[in-house]
């Protein structure tokens, strides 16, 4: 893999506060975990790991190596820490996924909320998919619901916010197939809508997230496994 050299490279930056914000969210990961562990393979590859947050998550409750490509030196910094306490288990990369080798391969490769910053989406799972072994899995997870794009998805670098038909057309027409597709937080649409299209909040706020998950993660996760629900803040698809 081609690590890029910031000095050289043009460096890639983005709001960052949200993703501080999401290292309260223990119990929200745990949950996405447990939704797509049956699709985890022995090696992990994390698309846009962000500051380890997901990373960490996955080392907790997965026994998978775990390869991250991080595009933001911000971020980087902070995720290198993670590899450094986990040298065994994680190698951290500065750069994007075009920086992959053909050599370069995983059992499963994922995209947790991350999918969503990518103008040309198409292109990148086309161009993922390449690195995918034989019977691997891509797992995305992103936001659901166009009518939900706020001011706040744009501060953020949102260009997509996704309906099944959308998503699944997009993943099949990069030459994937779908084997798993949910919403997940119906719960969760009318909490951004107030927040966020309603108050026109401008920020998540770390006391905001600490309480959403503390009290309502654990609610919502235990009706969500027994509910069947037809929509939600959030699209879940595993393609093939």
């Amino acid at each position: 893999m081609r690590e890029i050299n910031s000095n050289t490279d043009t460096d890639f930056s983005y709001e960052t506060d949200d993703l501080n914000d999401m290292s309260e969210a223990q119990n929200y990961n745990a949950w996405i975990i447990s939704l797509v562990k049956p699709y985890i393979g022995k090696s992990i590859l994390e698309v846009g790991a962000g500051c380890g947050n997901f990373t960490q998550a996955l080392i907790e409750h997965t026994d998978s190596l775990i390869t991250c490509i991080e595009p933001s030196s911000t971020q980087y910094r902070v995720l290198k820490q993670v590899e450094q306490k986990n040298t065994s288990r994680v190698k951290t990369f500065h750069g994007f996924s075009v920086a992959l080798s053909k050599k370069d391969t995983f059992d499963t490769i994922i995209y947790n909320n991350v999918l969503e910053h990518i103008e040309h989406d198409m292109e990148e799972l086309s161009h993922i998919k390449k690195h995918l072994n034989p019977g691997g899995h891509l797992i995305i997870y992103s936001p659901a619901l166009p009518f939900l794009m706020s001011e706040f998805d744009k501060s953020i670098g949102h260009f997509h916010r996704y309906t099944k038909k959308e998503i699944i057309q997009k993943v099949e027409q990069a030459g994937l197939q779908t084997v798993h597709f949910q919403y997940v937080d119906f719960i969760g649409i009318w909490l951004w809508f107030i927040k966020f299209k309603w108050l026109k909040s401008k920020t998540l706020g770390p006391s905001s997230v600490k309480t959403f998950d503390t009290l309502l993660v654990p609610i919502i996760r235990n009706l969500e496994r027994v509910i069947n629900i037809p929509i939600g803040k959030n699209v879940l698809v595993v393609a093939k």
